[in-house]
Order: structure tokens, then C-alpha cells, then sequence
């Protein structure tokens, strides 16, 4: 779906908070909800209300066209409608925070594996965020992409460095280091 259980947002919001990127790529944006987040805790937060004193780039990127509304143009700086590996594929820019909410468990494992390692390499830090129990979930709003194909374990993150907790039902990944 183009939204998610709320279960993640404090976790990721203070994960972000500490770092304090200037440029975020939000892979799978959906709804907008994580690029409208971002704006909230690290802008309007400092007395930034206004677009024009904005100082944090935000990036989407959303497979299906009819997901992205007027509010996209408000908070994100870009958005791309197309598919994440064709994305990383002509652009090139290290992001200092990568945010892939409930987006790797519609990729079958070796696609979702593939998508970890880019995310190491193009972002100093990143957070995945997924369901911690496979939940079946078929097209959505014509969405055949919204499709769950796999599901992660805590395991599979601790095993490539990411500090991991879960809660209520989602497994929230976050990284930070040089990317690779």
C-alpha cells in the first residue's frame, strides 16, 4: 500500500533527528508520509516553516505513477516515478540518509539483497523498514507491485551491520557508516 502501520515513526524519526542529513532519498515513497516527516522534524523543528527556507534535499522515488499527488511537489525536492534499480542507475549521488519504508518485502530476496547492498554504497546511513511476519497482500489500487514476495528476518540485518528492533509487528533496520 502506499502507506504503512505507524509502529515505525518514532524509531526512524529520532534515528534521523541524530543524524541531521542535508540529503535524503526515500525509496518506495507512496503516500509522501515519510518525506512530510522528514520536513516536520528536520525543518519546521528549527523554525523553518516555509519551503523557501528549506535546507534538507528529499528525493522520492515510487514505481507507480498514480501514487504521486500534489503534496509530493510540496515536501519532496524531486520525485522520480520508476523503479528503484533503474533510479540508482543514472543517478549517482551518495545521500547522507536512504529511507526504504515497506518497500524491500515487495522484491523477491535476491532483488531486496541487491537493493541492501546499493543502499550501503549510495547512502552514509540508511533504515529499512518491514513487516517482522509475512502478511499476504496482492495488487493494491491496480498496484501490481504492491505485491509482498518475501519476508526479512532480524537476522538478515544484524548480519550486514544494521542495529535492529522490532516493534509492533515491524522490523525497523537502521545503518550508519561510510558507504562502501
Amino acid at each position: 500500500m502506499p502507506s504503512s502501520d505507524p509502529a515505525a515513526i518514532p524509531s526512524v524519526i529520532r534515528f534521523v533527528k541524530t543524524l541531521q542529513p542535508k540529503t535524503i532519498l526515500d525509496l518506495g515513497c507512496g503516500f509522501g508520509k515519510w518525506g512530510f516527516l522528514f520536513r516536520e522534524y528536520l525543518e519546521v523543528a528549527k523554525g523553518r516553516y516555509y519551503p523557501k527556507d528549506w535546507e534538507v534535499d528529499i528525493t522520492g522515488v515510487d514505481i507507480f505513477p498514480k501514487y504521486i499527488v500534489d503534496q509530493h511537489h510540496v515536501f519532496y525536492d524531486r520525485i522520480r516515478v520508476e523503479d528503484v534499480f533503474a533510479f540508482f542507475e543514472h543517478d549517482r549521488q551518495v545521500y547522507e540518509f536512504i529511507m526504504c519504508g515497506d518497500l524491500i518485502e515487495h522484491l523477491d530476496k535476491g532483488f531486496g539483497c541487491t537493493l541492501l547492498e546499493i543502499m550501503r554504497e549510495r547512502g552514509k546511513a540508511n533504515c529499512v523498514v518491514t513487516p517482522a511476519k509475512f502478511v499476504a497482500q496482492g495488487a493494491y489500487l491496480g498496484n501490481e507491485h504492491e505485491s509482498h514476495k518475501c519476508l526479512w528476518t532480524e537476522n538478515e540485518f544484524i548480519d550486514r551491520g544494521y542495529s535492529v528492533r522490532t516493534v509492533e509487528g515491524k522490523i525497523i533496520a537502521c545503518y550508519a557508516g561510510e558507504p562502501k
